[in-house]
């Protein structure tokens, strides 16, 4: 069985913890400890699968894979440049944007080249405003 084509952003984590993993120079076993340290258990033969996309990697696996790799989730799910000149597969879209769009995306900075327009004005404002985390009671929201 092999990584299905429209599972494009599966590829781009594939990728991510395998790059991350070497970086680091952990041993598929090293970092199945520490996953196991982090309370989410996943086999080494099951990271090499994830790896070479036999194994689909869940959204608790993302955020236990960025713990024991000591990175952001959004780096193991963004694309690794962040290029106009980069164009990357992303699940969900019908097209290819380019991987500083799909950055902009992530980090709530712009909804351009990866949502509609819809040709109203403040579109960016309004999707920083839905996609910021609603604040505690009597405090203000994150920046």
């Amino acid at each position: 069985m092999t990584q299905r084509e429209n599972e494009a952003t599966g590829s781009i984590v594939a990728a991510n913890v395998s790059r991350y993993r070497k970086a680091l120079g952990l041993s598929y076993r090293t970092l199945a400890g520490r996953l196991a340290d982090a309370g989410h258990p996943i086999v080494h033969t099951q990271l090499r699968n994830i790896e070479i996309g036999l194994r689909r990697v869940t959204v608790d696996d993302l955020t236990a894979l960025a713990v024991a790799l000591e990175v952001s989730p959004l780096s193991l799910l963004l694309p690794e440049t962040a290029s106009a000149e980069v164009d990357c597969m992303i699940t969900g879209l019908p097209e290819s944007p380019n991987s500083l769009d799909v950055w902009r995306w992530g980090l709530c900075l712009s909804r351009h080249g990866i949502l509609p327009d819809s040709g109203e004005e403040g579109q960016d404002a309004l999707f920083r405003r839905r996609s910021s985390p609603v604040p505690a009671a009597g405090e203000r929201a994150p920046r």
